[in-house]
């Protein structure tokens, strides 16, 4: 493949290189060595520094400068039969944090190529970057071949890197000049920022980024990116423990969240590239997965996810209201922890947050207080109503939900006081399906009179959520009804709590205050206070309709014994959302509806 920084910067070495090796043959020079000229690129950041070409044995055949990380090596003839290392050295700016990143001996940026990768006499590329150092640290520095190394960084990251590819510096290049540029070039320039992300959300920073490479390596060694390197022992960068990060969110969520956070890292990411389409593997938190904690009174609690569901809907994580139940343990006595009389762990807590592949962040509405009914088995249920699945229907991931519960513990163990109570995250990562089959358990609508501004800066009408939240058998006769009803809101920032201007789903109720259509000279959002809120039921297509009550300030309406719901067919229940006077529809015109078998 030819590419543009070839025919810039290579092209003319190259065939200069060329002529030198032809010309010694057809001379009968004996004393010329023919070589073959290898242009390539080193990007973590563009690397300024020595490119040093070496054989299977280690032998160094050829050197070079890199400048701005291009770089153009003559390589002998003879060495292309057998394989290639390109190891750099220098310096560069790493993309996010800014910081200079020096490349010294035990942490190069390193590329291995297959024997025969290049032919003699014909131009060639060579793209060394953060993916091809991994695996040529996996090769050299663990003892397996070239292809078993390339198997084992394609099982944890999702692809391989693409050696026809020209990668780019993300951070300086602007978006025209990289929509010039290949897919393969903009892909393998996205990992290269991928990589400063990564090292980023770790917490690394200055010289110990040059340490995250080999550091995979180490953990992949066993095959799995789980922090712990092939012989048992914790992987470290520095005071970096990869093995305590995993234990407390796993590794290739961790990945699959740098690919979102880079995305919308407008700083590092001024190309504008978009995520590749081969994304990272993972393995989701499955209903009944527990994780241990240390709280910092010494406490060790087994805090497990589950789901509990009433009809119509069923266990598991769904685009629907989902009924969380944890269960606190205490590992040492294997005995249940109750919230409301434990001398040290008094509450809980939780907080879904969505990371999409697009770079956006968000929650979905959600229950802050537990139902402690199941205390005495140490059982806690909360509610969520997730907005989004974590995958499309072909099952390409549109991000990584986190699951966080707080376990909340008073520092003296006196109950007596909140402002010493200290919060304890265990981060689940649930995989979000839609709702499957007929059932239509959530439903969006809107007014063109209602306006906002959206995550993405346009003004548009203001979208609200009506949910099932639960139908139950009146023992008086017919059903109880409860709907929740949410929308969305951007806050305006302020100084104490930087992420309010990040995209929420608050619940509606009168008294509620959102924010409307961005003034374009302050570049804030003006309050719209929800003055009046009505909720209305249908079953017979609109020709009658009964009010839902008010659940106080939860964002909950409910209809006690709604009669004529049927517990052997499903059932389309219509609804009238009234917000200040706007009658929410459907973006064909309709009454949202509901569509269930009632219990």
């Amino acid at each position: 493949m030819t590419h543009t920084l070839f025919r810039q910067l290579a092209l003319p070495v190259a065939l200069g290189a060329i002529l030198v090796g032809c010309a010694g043959n057809d001379n009968n020079d004996s004393t010329a060595t023919p070589t073959t000229t290898i242009s390539g690129v080193a990007v973590a950041g563009a690397v300024t520094g020595t490119v040093s070409v070496r054989d299977g044995a280690g032998a160094e055949l050829a050197t070079a400068a890199v400048t701005n990380g291009a770089f153009s090596v003559a390589v002998p003839d003879a060495a292309l039969s057998g394989e290639l290392d390109f190891v750099v050295t220098g310096a560069y700016s790493d993309e996010v944090s800014g910081d200079t990143v020096t490349l010294g001996a035990a942490h190069p940026l390193a590329l291995r190529t297959a024997a025969h990768h290049f032919q003699a006499g014909q131009l060639g590329n060579a793209p060394v970057t953060p993916d091809t150092t991994v695996i040529r640290a996996l090769a050299a520095g663990h003892g397996m071949t070239l292809a078993a190394a390339q198997t084992a960084f394609e099982s944890a990251f999702g692809y391989l890197p693409d050696l026809d590819a020209v990668p780019f510096d993300p951070k300086t290049t602007s978006q025209d000049a990289a929509n010039a540029r290949t897919q393969a070039d903009k892909d393998a320039a996205f990992r290269a920022g991928l990589f400063s992300q990564l090292a980023h959300e770790v917490g690394l920073s200055g010289d110990d980024i040059a340490g995250l490479p080999a550091a995979l390596a180490d953990d992949l060694s066993d095959d799995d990116l789980d922090g712990v390197d092939g012989t048992g022992n914790p992987v470290t960068i520095g005071a970096v423990n990869l093995e305590a990060l995993h234990h407390d969110s796993a590794l290739p969520f961790r990945l699959l969240k740098a690919h979102a956070a880079f995305v919308g890292n407008a700083a590092a990411n001024q190309a504008g590239l978009s995520a590749p389409a081969m994304l990272p593997p993972v393995s989701y938190d499955a209903a009944g997965a527990a994780k241990t904690i240390t709280t910092p009174n010494g406490r060790h609690i087994t805090v497990a996810l589950d789901t509990v569901a009433d009809a119509p809907f069923i266990t598991g994580f769904w685009t629907a209201r989902v009924r969380h139940r944890l269960t606190l343990i205490d590992a040492d006595t294997q005995q249940p922890v109750d919230i409301t009389t434990d001398p040290d762990i008094v509450g809980l807590g939780n907080h879904p947050m969505m990371y999409m592949l697009n770079g956006h962040d968000h929650t979905t509405p959600h229950g802050h207080d537990p139902d402690t009914s199941a205390k005495a088995q140490g059982q806690y249920v909360l509610d969520n109503y997730y907005v989004m699945a974590s995958a499309m229907a072909n099952g390409t991931p549109m991000g990584v939900w986190d699951y966080v519960a707080y376990v909340k513990e008073d520092a003296d163990g006196d109950r007596a006081t909140t402002n010493d109570v200290v919060s304890v995250p265990v981060i689940f990562h649930p995989q979000v399906k839609m709702t499957m089959g007929s059932d239509v358990l959530s439903v969006s609508a809107s007014n063109a009179n209602d306006q906002w501004t959206n995550m993405m800066g346009m003004n548009q009408a203001r979208g609200y959520r009506l949910w099932l939240h639960a139908v139950e058998p009146n023992n008086a006769g017919g059903h109880d009804l409860t709907v929740f009803v949410s929308t969305q809101n951007i806050a305006n920032p302020t100084g104490s709590d930087p992420h309010a201007h990040t995209l929420s789903f608050p619940s509606v109720r009168v008294g509620r205050v959102l924010q409307g259509v961005k003034d374009a000279s302050s570049g804030l959002r003006p309050d719209v206070t929800l003055a009046t809120v009505t909720v209305e039921v249908s079953l017979d297509n609109g020709a009658s309709w009964q009010p839902l009550v008010a659940d106080g300030t939860t964002g909950r309406y409910t209809i006690t014994a709604l009669s004529g719901l049927s517990t052997t067919a499903a059932n389309t229940v219509q609804l009238k959302l009234t917000v200040n006077g706007n009658a929410m529809a459907t973006a064909a015109g309709a009454y949202p509806a509901l569509i269930f078998t009632a219990p």
